[in-house]
């Protein structure tokens, strides 16, 4: 029995593309040799084809599953709030992932900010709108600098700077 083979999810940015099966086209009558020796090429190149795919795609699906089952390695998962507006008061982002450590930093606009650790799955930093030229998104994500583990954090969010206010 052969392994089953994992898909990606619709719409997956690595997902691959099978042309059409046209293999079951009926034919009446008889057809030309050729047209015979066409056809089943043509069914055997999507056969190899979509096989290709479906090897790919499920490499790729059992990477992302041993990663994911990896507690070591750090994620970013969200952040609250996501936006505010140019004039709001300084707040304080909370980012949420894990495993946090207290020198796990977040990355604001690809720089280190200082972060509190306040658990495993959470740390935050105070954010001042005003230091925004304008409207403008900054991606967040986080690093751990302990020593002898830096690593960069997988998954990215993106906070918008806004013409309106938040109200926080």
């Amino acid at each position: 029995m052969s392994e089953q083979l994992l898909p990606l999810p619709f719409a997956d940015p690595e997902q691959g593309y099978t042309k059409p099966d046209l293999s079951f086209a009926e034919q009446i009558g008889a057809q030309p040799q050729s047209e015979i020796d066409w056809a089943e090429a043509r069914d055997t190149e999507r056969q190899q084809d979509a096989e290709a795919v479906a090897n790919h795609e499920h490499a790729i699906a059992v990477a992302r599953q041993e990663q994911a089952l990896d507690p070591l390695t750090l994620r970013f998962s969200s952040m609250y709030p996501t936006w505010c507006g140019l004039g709001d008061a300084m707040f304080y982002l909370r980012v949420f992932g894990s495993p946090f450590t207290p020198t796990t930093k977040i990355l604001w606009n690809n720089g280190e900010e200082f972060s509190d650790f306040i658990s495993e799955n959470e740390i935050g930093t105070w954010v001042d709108p005003s230091t925004a030229s304008g409207p403008v998104s900054v991606p967040v994500t986080v690093r751990e600098i302990s020593v002898g583990n830096e690593q960069e954090g997988q998954g990215v969010g993106w906070f918008t700077f806004r013409t309106d206010s938040h109200g926080l």
